[in-house]
């Protein structure tokens, strides 16, 4: 990777994300963005030119800037969360907010310039999507059987509220 890249590190939550820019002198600035298309619009503002940005695997919440940064054909790489965790402890760090994890992600891609990101094709989210609603299927099946397995245990007639389970 060419040493001409400048970082940015992304803490993503669910409505906001911090970033924190290295800058051409080498300090670094904090903002707060909303996480929409806007907030998206405006990093790209914030960082003209050659930057890396770099964020951690947040479950969903960093898939869309994902796909918008993919789409603007931005270099930009999605390190796993405990990857960053642990970089923090490291580094001693004993406050915990946003705006700090912001800064030690950008330091974490100075330091160790993670690989790119390679966007999954359309048909790896297809599939999670069908997996994880299987998964959640699952369970409730689990949860409504163990429901019925204690009902028939108690002593007293239920069977009405046990074929209302079976309906749902």
């Amino acid at each position: 990777m060419p040493a001409t890249f400048l970082y940015c590190g992304i803490d993503i939550s669910g409505t906001t994300i911090d970033i924190c820019i290295q800058t051409s002198n080498q300090t670094f600035e904090h903002h707060q963005l909303p996480n929409t298309a806007a907030g998206f619009k405006a990093l790209l503002k914030l960082c003209p030119g050659d930057y890396w940005f770099v964020m951690e695997g947040t479950g969903a919440f960093h898939l869309p800037l994902c796909f918008y940064l993919h789409q603007k054909q931005s270099k930009y790489s999605v390190v796993n969360a405990l990857q960053i965790k642990r970089y923090i402890q490291m580094h001693l760090e004993r406050s915990k907010t946003d705006k700090i994890d912001a800064k030690h992600i950008c330091m974490y891609g100075i330091e160790r310039h993670p690989a790119q990101y390679e966007m999954p094709c359309e048909q790896y989210f297809e599939c999670k999507t069908l997996n994880n609603a299987i998964e959640t299927l699952t369970q409730e099946i689990t949860s409504f059987s163990n429901k019925i397995y204690a009902l028939q245990q108690l002593k007293v007639d239920n069977t009405v509220v046990q074929k209302r389970i079976v309906v749902l």
